[in-house]
């Protein structure tokens, strides 16, 4: 996007109406009749035309960073909501261990063993 500074505008803008100030508006024997006051409210209201496309571009640019932001955060929402799934597998990982440690304890105690083995 290339951007124009206001600066820059409003000096063209004060030449090219200074310029047809001087020059009188001409009318007559089918000839173009010029007005520079038209003239320079017709540039006055490019330029204005003009800014309002910068804003309007401007905001368009904003709009599209805060999609993919909210795109990202959506995403990192649903890697969340899958590490909830991972811990619910790690639940069931811990309960088949657990079962083992009793099987383990059981086996031991069969075999005249002393079990000191303890639980967290």
């Amino acid at each position: 996007m290339m951007k124009v500074p206001m600066r820059k505008l409003r000096k063209t803008l004060a030449i090219l109406t200074l310029s047809g100030a001087a020059t009188p508006a001409f009318a007559g024997g089918g000839g173009i009749v010029f007005d520079p006051s038209n003239f320079a409210q017709n540039i006055q209201q490019v330029v204005h035309a003009v800014a309002q496309e910068q804003l309007a571009i401007q905001a368009a640019v904003r709009d599209v960073q805060m999609l993919a932001n909210s795109i990202k955060n959506a995403s990192n929402t649903v890697k969340s909501v899958s590490g909830i799934g991972s811990i619910a597998d790690t639940g069931q990982t811990i309960s088949s261990l657990m079962a083992q440690w009793d099987v383990d304890a059981t086996l031991i105690k069969q075999l005249g063993g002393k079990v000191t083995l303890s639980r967290g």
